[in-house]
């Protein structure tokens, strides 16, 4: 039973090697016809793959990350609160809530970095 386990996990991680190889090959050579086409139809390729420049939204994710980290400090200062206080009906909801506000003030967070984003660009 042993080796049946390792012969399958080692077809898994060949089968899984093999799909991101064949996928970047069929990129490149998808890539590479597109741009043989554009050639004969003599259309200026430079136009076409001239590098377009990206604004990556650092606010929004650091906005995010910053509600995040907050909504799981207030969670785990509430869970240790009343878990001092000996509070037995909340007992089964306390691993959930700084999950549950970690979340809250991750979308908070996302709102005002969104926000703020807005407004710079304008």
């Amino acid at each position: 039973m042993d080796i049946i386990r390792k012969i399958f996990e080692a077809i898994v991680w060949l089968g899984f090697f093999a799909t991101v190889f064949f996928g970047y090959y069929y990129y490149l050579k998808f890539r590479n016809s597109e741009k043989m086409l554009l050639i004969e139809k003599g259309t200026d390729i430079s136009e076409v793959y001239k590098k377009r420049e990206t604004h990556f939204p650092w606010f929004i994710l650091g906005y995010t990350i910053l509600g995040c980290a907050l909504g799981f400090a207030i969670g785990i200062t509430i869970f240790l609160f009343l878990q001092q206080t000996k509070v037995d009906p909340y007992n089964n909801i306390l691993p959930f809530l700084s999950l549950s506000l970690m979340f809250l003030f991750g979308a908070i967070g996302l709102i005002v970095g969104n926000s703020i984003e807005r407004k710079k660009r304008q």
